[in-house]
């Protein structure tokens, strides 16, 4: 339950959070590191539905991008 003293969201906190993870996992590069800050940034931003059209429409990034990128992470994940 969400209280109504929460912070606002904080740009810095998640970049922080995210570095420490990328730091700790092997064989992660710089771009995916950015790729996962800018979605976790359009995740806090966007309303509605998660799609690639939405995430493109709110990002200096194209759909097929994010397109790429999102397949690129779920063939890893299955090759491991």
């Amino acid at each position: 339950m969400l209280s109504y003293h929460t912070k606002p969201y904080d740009q810095m906190s998640t970049t922080r959070a995210l570095e420490q993870i990328f730091d700790k996992l092997s064989g992660t590069t710089k771009w995916q590191l950015d790729f996962f800050i800018e979605v976790f940034d359009l995740i806090y931003s966007i309303q509605g539905r998660f799609n690639f059209q939405n995430l493109c429409r709110y990002s200096q990034l194209n759909e097929s991008t994010f397109r790429r990128n999102f397949q690129k992470f779920s063939a890893k994940g299955r090759q491991d």
